[in-house]
């Protein structure tokens, strides 16, 4: 499994549609973007989880802020796969 990572997006860049083979958790640290799924379009701010089964399709466009993520591993030792789904966590 994936250790858990942190990431640094640019400000106004983007990453087309992309999977991953292991589902994980990214938690919004700061800045934002645009999700852009099956399931359709969802704007992440600070504090929103976003959290994707394996080899789920999405990609991403950052805004003028950029955006710093933290992804967390989501595969449970008992094989439980979360469905996509956002939350947002922050007040």
């Amino acid at each position: 499994m994936t250790p858990a990572y942190e990431s640094s997006h640019a400000p106004e860049t983007a990453m087309g549609v992309h999977r991953h083979a292991e589902g994980y958790a990214a938690l919004v640290l700061n800045g934002g973007y645009e999700e852009l799924t099956a399931e359709g379009r969802f704007a992440c701010g600070p504090g929103t989880l976003v959290i994707h089964p394996d080899w789920h399709a999405h990609g991403d466009a950052f805004g003028s802020g950029g955006a710093t993520v933290l992804n967390l591993p989501a595969r449970l030792s008992d094989g439980f796969r979360p469905s996509p789904r956002r939350s947002g966590l922050s007040g």
